[in-house]
């Protein structure tokens, strides 16, 4: 749907993905289906504060 939605709108409009985001890999698949940004809301109230660090180093090792 991401997909979809990035090439069905301008290239400056944000896309914001939401929903079934818990591991860094969640992440890297949608940002790389086109969302400028991804929403962790549920995964930071149950996997607690560290949660963000967690991703944000995931991502680093993904992307290095």
């Amino acid at each position: 749907m991401l997909r979809l939605i990035r090439a069905s709108v301008p290239a400056g409009l944000c896309v914001i993905s939401v929903g079934g985001v818990e591991t860094a890999a969640d992440v890297a698949e949608r940002l790389d289906a086109g969302a400028t940004l991804v929403q962790g809301y549920t995964a930071f109230l149950y996997l607690g504060p560290l949660w963000a660090r967690q991703v944000n180093r995931g991502l680093d090792r993904l992307r290095a």
